[in-house]
């Protein structure tokens, strides 16, 4: 976790990553938040040994960034302060409510039309020499998540090794509530990852 952290800050986000994992929690997008944390600070704030309210304001509201976005910078800032102040150092904690909490998401159902469209665009990406995967990655992700009910992290960071191809078995590694769990590929998706890995191992082996 030090590799890469130059600021005031890095022994106590060490220490705040090291404490959360023994507890169980994989930490890694928290941590990955922190260590870009680490190099705001060094890059904006050089001199800065503690957390403030002026890092605070410059780290939740990012330009560009959404309310939802705002509101998991703000508990990562947090979460960070609080542990600082509890091992005896001093630090500006957010009070709760300093960021609003984002209104309940309302997912979308799509119908048999969006879906055909979707597929279809999938299937009509482009053969580009940069990137010489991309026309069978997308494809195959898309039908992975809606097959399978995969979040599309879940998809993007699947191991290969997570995927049996004998019999579809699909170990998907802890995410959300830090808990695995498993799923099978149908038989017709389960020809497609076939195709897809023949094609794919050949051009990346």
């Amino acid at each position: 976790m030090s590799s890469g952290l130059a600021s005031a800050l890095a022994p106590h986000i060490e220490s705040l990553v090291a404490a959360k994992r023994a507890l169980g929690h994989p930490y890694e997008s928290d941590g990955a938040a922190l260590r870009r944390l680490d190099r705001l600070v060094t890059e904006e704030f050089p001199g800065a040994t503690t957390l403030t309210r002026e890092i605070f304001d410059r780290w939740a509201y990012p330009e560009g960034g959404s309310p939802a976005y705002s509101y998991r910078r703000a508990t990562t800032f947090r979460q960070l302060a609080r542990h600082m102040v509890a091992s005896g150092a001093e630090a500006y904690v957010p009070p709760d409510g300093a960021v609003p909490k984002p209104g309940r998401h309302e997912p979308h159902i799509f119908t048999a039309e969006e879906l055909r469209a979707l597929f279809a665009a999938a299937d009509s990406v482009r053969h580009d020499k940069r990137f010489p995967t991309r026309p069978y990655v997308i494809p195959a992700f898309f039908r992975l998540l809606y097959c399978c009910g995969l979040r599309s992290s879940e998809a993007r960071l699947l191991p290969a090794g997570a995927v049996s191809l004998a019999d579809g078995r699909v170990e998907v590694p802890a995410s959300k509530g830090w808990t695995g769990r498993v799923v099978y590929l149908g038989d017709d998706l389960l020809g497609v990852m076939r195709a897809y890995d023949g094609i794919v191992g050949r051009i990346a082996p």
